[in-house]
């Protein structure tokens, strides 16, 4: 990455580094553990049933290979906390939120379609309407960030 790419980022999320207080990062090592035993608990159901489909294999694939990148988040989390690592202090630093959000998105994403395969497995109407309200539940969060971001930073 170049420095004047590295100092882009920087000024990008300079706003949302602003705002994080210690206690933001460290909520990011529950919601890591909590998802790699989310993705524990759907990997074990579907060890229980015959992989049989694809779905099957595939919701099994994607909880397995989430499991890593959720222990991961916590794993960084811990770090801040152990360290006392102020981001504000040590703006070097803060290239890593970005890489942080992106592996959190990632293991999002990948817990999510393992459910919707698991689903699936069962019932394609089921699956579905699993993924139209999550696009919902996604679009309706998407549009009130926007809406604070709006509010905070006075952007119209």
């Amino acid at each position: 990455m170049n420095k004047n790419h590295s100092e882009d980022v920087l000024r990008a999320i300079e706003p949302v580094m602003n705002r994080m207080e210690e206690r933001h990062w460290a909520a990011g090592k529950p919601e890591g553990y909590g998802g790699a035993g989310a993705a524990l608990a759907i990997a074990l159901v579907v060890m229980q049933i015959k992989l049989d489909d694809g779905w099957r294999t595939a919701s099994l694939a994607f909880s397995a290979l989430s499991i890593p990148i959720w222990i991961g988040i916590a794993q960084i989390s811990s770090l801040r906390e152990m360290w006392n690592v102020n981001h504000k202090e040590h703006p070097a630093l803060s290239k890593n939120v970005v890489s942080t959000s992106g592996f959190f998105v990632v293991a999002a994403l990948m817990l999510f379609t393992a459910v919707c395969c698991l689903l699936a497995s069962f019932s394609t109407l089921i699956a579905a309407l699993f993924l139209v309200f999550g696009a919902v539940v996604s679009a309706f969060v998407m549009r009130y960030l926007l809406q604070v971001q709006r509010v905070l930073f006075n952007h119209r």
